[in-house]
């Protein structure tokens, strides 16, 4: 299903728990005609750890984005007034 997709990640953030263990979020984006689920972006979140000098992904967690519903009616017309 990637047959002939590009992909870019861009790291958004990471946070150091100790020297050797990070956590790290990353953001996909899909260019060109072919995108995986149909998706334009996907988000993940991993801990990486470092072992003999190097760095390697211990957990690598996968999430589809997801828009947040507006919360109230103050929320809702300020979606209104952007759009």
């Amino acid at each position: 299903m990637y047959r002939d997709s590009e992909n870019s990640a861009v790291v958004e953030s990471i946070r150091f728990l100790r020297p050797d263990v990070a956590v790290a979020d990353v953001t996909f984006r899909f260019v060109g005609e072919v995108r995986p689920f149909g998706l334009e972006r996907s988000s993940c979140g991993m801990v990486c750890t470092k072992e003999n000098g190097s760095w390697y992904i211990a957990v690598f967690r996968n999430m589809v984005p997801f828009a947040r519903p507006a919360a109230g009616p103050l929320e809702q017309q300020l979606l209104v007034s952007r759009a």
